[in-house]
Order: C-alpha cells, then sequence, then structure tokens
C-alpha cells in the first residue's frame, strides 16, 4: 500500500509558521516507530550525518512543495492570513502524489466582501494533485478541483460585475454540506479526489477502506475531520449503487473534460434545518469548468450538466430557467 499521507501544516500570511509540523502516528527520515532516533554505541557521527541527511531532505521538501504551490494557484494571496493553503504528501497505487488545498479561515463572506480578487480567485473548495517523479525536473499537474463561487446575497460587493451577461437558473436550496468530486487516471489506475470544501481526499477508483484509513477521521476526533471521510464513504456507497459501467463512464467524464461535480451531503447528525430521511446521500447542482476565469462564467450551463450527471445514475437538482 506504501506510505501514509504527510500533513506539513503549510500556513501563508501573518501568522506563517513553519512549513514542517509533526503529525501524532507519522514517522520522520531516520525515526523508528516510538519518533526515538535510530543509534547504536558510539555513533556520533552518524548521528551528525541523519542530522545532516534530514535537513536536506526538509530543505528538499519545502523547495518541492513552494513549486506545486505556485503550479496549482495562479493567484496567491501571502498578505491575506485568512487565505491558508496546506500540501499533503500521500503514496497510493506505488505513485507519490502531492496533494495541495486552499481555503478559508473563519467566515469566508466577510473575507470575500473586503477583496473581490479573493472571491474569483479562492472559490468554494479548491485543490490540486500534482506528481513529481525523480529525474523528471519540475512537478507535474494532474488534476484540478474547483469548487463553485460562493453565492453573493442582494446587498453582497461581490458576485458578477453588473451589465455583465448573465443566465439566472433557480437550484432547490439543500441543507446540507458542501462538497465536491473530480476525476483523474495516471499510469491506468484511476483515481478520484472528493471531500468537503476544506478537505479533500485522494483515493483510488474502487475507494478502498484502506486508502480512507490514511487520513485518520475515525471516532474520537474532530467533526471537521470526520466529515470529509464520510462524505468520500458515502461517495463509495453512491458508486456501487449506479448502474454497471455508469460509474466507470462517469469517471471518463470528469477526467476527460477536467471538470469538478459540486454536490450538498446529506448527513446524520449534521444539524439539518430539513428533515431528509434517514439515508446519507449526495445531490448534485453544479459542474465547474477547469481554470474558470471572471469572463468564462461560473459554471457549466446548469440544464446540460446536471442531464449529464443523471445519466450516470448520479441524484440532481433539476434547474428552472427564470
Amino acid at each position: 500500500m506504501g506510505r501514509g499521507p504527510h500533513h506539513d501544516g503549510t500556513r501563508h500570511g501573518k501568522e506563517g509558521r513553519g512549513i514542517f509540523r509533526g503529525r501524532r502516528g507519522a514517522t520522520r527520515p531516520y525515526e523508528n516507530v516510538d519518533g526515538c532516533g535510530i543509534c547504536c554505541g558510539d555513533c556520533s557521527g552518524d548521528v551528525a550525518d541523519a542530522s545532516f541527511a534530514r535537513g536536506y531532505a526538509t530543505r528538499a521538501r519545502d523547495a518541492l512543495q513552494e513549486k506545486c504551490i505556485r503550479l496549482a494557484f495562479r493567484r496567491a494571496f501571502p498578505h491575506n492570513n485568512r487565505v491558508r493553503v496546506h500540501t499533503t504528501f500521500l503514496t497510493l497505487a506505488g505513485v507519490d502524489f502531492i496533494l495541495v488545498e486552499r481555503t478559508i479561515t473563519g467566515c469566508d463572506d466577510a473575507v470575500y466582501r473586503a477583496n473581490r480578487d479573493v472571491w474569483e480567485h479562492v472559490p468554494r473548495g479548491q485543490a490540486s494533485v500534482l506528481i513529481a517523479d525523480p529525474g523528471e525536473g519540475a512537478p507535474r499537474l494532474v488534476a484540478t478541483l474547483q469548487g463553485l463561487r460562493k453565492f453573493g446575497q442582494f446587498d453582497a460587493p461581490y458576485g458578477v460585475v453588473c451589465g455583465t451577461p448573465v443566465v439566472a437558473v433557480a437550484l432547490e436550496a439543500i441543507d446540507g454540506d458542501c462538497g465536491h468530486v473530480t476525476a483523474f487516471a495516471h499510469d491506468g489506475e484511476r483515481f478520484w479526489l472528493v471531500g468537503t470544501k476544506d478537505v479533500h481526499m485522494l483515493v483510488r477508483f474502487d475507494v478502498p477502506e484502506e486508502d480512507l484509513a490514511l487520513y485518520g477521521g475515525d471516532e474520537g476526533v474532530s467533526w471537521r475531520a470526520a466529515v470529509p471521510k464520510r462524505v468520500a464513504s458515502v461517495w463509495r456507497d453512491t458508486l456501487r449503487a449506479l448502474p454497471e459501467g455508469r460509474a466507470a463512464a462517469l469517471h471518463d467524464y470528469l477526467s476527460t473534460t477536467g471538470r469538478t461535480a459540486c454536490f450538498d451531503g446529506i448527513l446524520r447528525e449534521c444539524g439539518h434545518l430539513v428533515d431528509h430521511g434517514p439515508r446519507e446521500t449526495l445531490r448534485f447542482y453544479a459542474v465547474t469548468c477547469r481554470g474558470a476565469t471572471p469572463h468564462e462564467g461560473l459554471c457549466a450551463d446548469p440544464a446540460s450538466s446536471m442531464a449529464a450527471l443523471q445519466s450516470f445514475g448520479l441524484d440532481v437538482v433539476t434547474p428552472q430557467p427564470q
């Protein structure tokens, strides 16, 4: 299965901390499972060599991480401490991946009101997957997940520029947890990138339990950490319930177009105002396009994109043109 993900806790902004932070249960190079350095006898020279090697490895990973962040996001906000970037190193199917996510901490509405550029470039859900093969030079971007920009209220200073031609579409409001899924393939292996607006999980096509176990989220951890795993589990149940061949067709649709399917996760114990019944489900309401700019719109045509998702057997809301 390979090693589990390494979470470095990167933060960009006024409150930026060191790039690497230890994670309980993770082992660093030259450490055994209890976190103690491996040393026997008179090994002061070995300790010095190991310390040098650790420092070199850390600097190399720092440099790789910065390259990945620059490739993942065209526009950076280093002086806004509410915009955070997080990277995760993990191995799946024998491939070393780097998952880069960007999110807004706290109430995002206040951030969007203060800075329209953040609204345009940091949607609710944003992540990229990269591969850094030794000897190939720069990391390669293999997948991009792009959530939907937040809907502005009637008095919100952010939103589509006044005078821009738009088509208004009414959608059923869903009292759930904001989530997204996209897909890609590498060396014949299929992968999903799925999760909530703050945390996404990279898993193989069948969403095996061992892939989910890499991210924790078990009983006793915070609800914020547990929800993405619950969403990924519901996604696995959704795929298994689709008619034969539809899951593969859906994967092909998302991976070839580079699009992201946006949904609300209806989960138990989420404090919903609406009773959707005991069954946990994902309801899809939009499809976004990779690399969308302010001039390219916010999402793909709702009618055709929802029809496409529905053809694969997914639960979708019905758009009503206004």
